[in-house]
C-alpha cells in the first residue's frame, strides 16, 4: 500500500481511538457518582429484621431513582461530551473519503454517504441519550431494585448486589463504564466500516486487508486474522473467501464456533457474508477491514482468485 494512503488510515485509526477515549474518560467517575447516589437513596427503604419489605415507601423510592439518575446523568456537560463524540464522524467520513480518493481516479462523493453518516450520528445521540442510558443502565438497576423488595431480601446482600452492578473491578467493569465503552466502540467504528463498505461496492472493490493489533480483548478470530496477515498466509483476503471466514476457517487453522449462531465466539448474531464488512470481529471489535484496489495485491494472490 501506498505511503500515502498508508499514512491516511493511521490518521483514521488515531481519530477512530481518541473519539472513544475522550467521551469514556470521565464514564468512572460519573458511575462512582451514580452508585453514591443510589446508596443515599436506598438508605430510607423501610425494613424489617435487616430485609426489605413492600410498602408504599419502597415503592416510590424506586420510581425517583429511576427518574432522579437519568436527570443527573445526562445533564448539559454530558450531553456536550456526547454532542463532541457524534461530531468526529464527520472527521472520519473526511478521512475515509480522503483515503479512497487516493487510491482510485473513480472515487466521488455522493450524497447517500452523507446519509449514511446523518443516520449514524442520530442513532448514537439516541443511544447515549436518555432514553438509551435508561433502557440498558437503569431499568436494570431499578429491576435489582424491585426484586429484592418483593423477595424481601437482605438490605445488606442488595447493597453489595448495586454495588457489583456499579463497581468496576480488575475482571469486569461496571454496567454504566460497560455500556458506554462497548456503545461508543461500536458506533464509531460500525459507522466507519459500514461507509467503507458502501463505497467498496460502488467501486468494485474485492480484496481486503484486517488492519489492527492484537489487545488484551482481541477474540480467537481476530487474533487468528492477525496472525494470518502477519504471517503472509492471508495478508490480504478475496471477497469470496468471507463465507469461510465465518465458519472459523483462516488458513490451515480453524477457530471455535459458537454453536448457538453458528459463528466465531463474540460474532453478532445475523453476520453473513453481506454484513462482515461492517461487523467484523463482532461486539466492540476496534479491528478494521479495510478494502484495498487489486493492484496493490501480488499477482500470483490475484490470480488465484481470478484477478
Amino acid at each position: 500500500m501506498a505511503k500515502k494512503s498508508g499514512d491516511i488510515l493511521l490518521k483514521l485509526d488515531d481519530t477512530l481511538l481518541k473519539a472513544i477515549d475522550n467521551f469514556n474518560g470521565d464514564i468512572p467517575k460519573m458511575q462512582e457518582e451514580m452508585l453514591d447516589r443510589v446508596i443515599e437513596l436506598t438508605t430510607d427503604l423501610d425494613r424489617k429484621n435487616g430485609n426489605l419489605v413492600v410498602s408504599v415507601k419502597n415503592l416510590k423510592i424506586i420510581r425517583k431513582i429511576r427518574k432522579e439518575l437519568a436527570d443527573s446523568i445526562v445533564n448539559d456537560d454530558y450531553l456536550k461530551r456526547v454532542d463532541e463524540f457524534a461530531n468526529q464522524f464527520a472527521e472520519v467520513q473526511r478521512i475515509n473519503d480522503l483515503y479512497f480518493a487516493s487510491v482510485s481516479t473513480q472515487f466521488a462523493k455522493r450524497e447517500l454517504y452523507t446519509e449514511i453518516r446523518k443516520l449514524a450520528v442520530e442513532q448514537t445521540l439516541e443511544g447515549l441519550g436518555k432514553q438509551g442510558l435508561s433502557s440498558n443502565v437503569i431499568v436494570p438497576l431499578a429491576d435489582i431494585l424491585n426484586k429484592n423488595i418483593t423477595s424481601g431480601g437482605s438490605y445488606k446482600e442488595f447493597i453489595g448486589e448495586v454495588r457489583g452492578y456499579l463497581t468496576n473491578t480488575d475482571e469486569s467493569k461496571g454496567a454504566l463504564d460497560r455500556y458506554a465503552k462497548i456503545y461508543t466502540i461500536d458506533a464509531i467504528n460500525q459507522f466507519s466500516a459500514q461507509y467503507n463498505q458502501t463505497i467498496t461496492e460502488d467501486l468494485g472493490f474485492v480484496w481486503y486487508y484486517y488492519a489492527g493489533d492484537k489487545m488484551k480483548t482481541s477474540r480467537d478470530f481476530c487474533i487468528k486474522m492477525m496472525e494470518a496477515r502477519n504471517g503472509g498466509c492471508m495478508k490480504f483476503f478475496h471477497k469470496s473467501q468471507i463465507p469461510e471466514l465465518l465458519k472459523g476457517h483462516i488458513c490451515s487453522g480453524n477457530v471455535p464456533i459458537y454453536k448457538k449462531i453458528n459463528l466465531p465466539y463474540g460474532f453478532k448474531e445475523g453476520t453473513n457474508d453481506v454484513n462482515f464488512l461492517t461487523y467484523r470481529g463482532g461486539w466492540g471489535c476496534q479491528h478494521r477491514i479495510t478494502s484495498v484496489p487489486s493492484s496493490v495485491v501480488p499477482k500470483k494472490l490475484r490470480d488465484m482468485f481470478g484477478g
